[in-house]
C-alpha cells in the first residue's frame, strides 16, 4: 500500500495532489492518508505538503524549502515547555 501511494505523490509542487483526491485514489481516509505519509517520512521518503497538496521535492529548491521548514518547527518544539509540569510553570 505504501509502495502505491508513494506511485501517486508527484514530484515537483506544480504538480502537487490535494490530499482529498490522493485519499480518494487510494480508497482510503484523509486520516489514514496523513497516518501512511508519516510511514513513509518515517523510512526516510521526503514528501512535502503544503497548500497546494502532496509532492515530492522535483528540484533542490523545494528540497532546500522543506529541510528548512522542518529544521525551524524543530527548533520551535525544543524551544516550547514540554508536559504537564511545564503548563503548571508558566501559570505560576
Amino acid at each position: 500500500m505504501l509502495g502505491d501511494l508513494l506511485k501517486l505523490i508527484p514530484k515537483g509542487k506544480e504538480n502537487a495532489i490535494h490530499g482529498e483526491e490522493l485519499a480518494a485514489k487510494m480508497g482510503i481516509s484523509e486520516r489514514g492518508l496523513r497516518a501512511s505519509v508519516d510511514m513513509l517520512r518515517k523510512s526516510g521518503t521526503c514528501i512535502i505538503a503544503d497548500k497546494s497538496g502532496y509532492y515530492r521535492p522535483g528540484n533542490t529548491k523545494e528540497l532546500d524549502a522543506y529541510i528548512k521548514r522542518n529544521s525551524m518547527r524543530k527548533l520551535e518544539a525544543l524551544a516550547k515547555p514540554q508536559g504537564k509540569h511545564a503548563k503548571e510553570g508558566a501559570s505560576s
